[in-house]
């Protein structure tokens, strides 16, 4: 069964230094390698997308905004980013 290598739900404030994202084969199904929903305030950085991920993170709810990803190698995800479910593309910024 594959699992996501990380879930935040309704965070404020998130920080994810230097963190390895990078379980074998995580997101490689279609599903992203990490899911935040509802969360407002969150910085990822120093992290990697194994290879074949589909997302690297996926942003749900229409209240998600302030996240930031910079630093992180994503070559290896088809997208860093997926918003749905009400998440607005403006909710994350990549890069600086």
């Amino acid at each position: 069964m594959q699992r996501r290598s990380m879930l935040a739900l309704g965070a404020a404030g998130l920080a994810l230094p230097a963190a390895a994202y990078g379980a074998r084969n995580a997101g490689a199904r279609g599903e992203p390698l990490m899911l935040f929903r509802s969360v407002r305030g969150a910085f990822v950085h120093g992290c990697c997308a194994p290879p074949q991920t589909a997302a690297f993170l996926a942003v749900e709810g229409e209240d998600s905004a302030a996240i930031r990803l910079v630093g992180n190698a994503l070559d290896d995800a088809a997208k860093p980013v997926e918003t749905r479910h009400g998440a607005t593309p403006d909710a994350v910024t990549v890069g600086s």
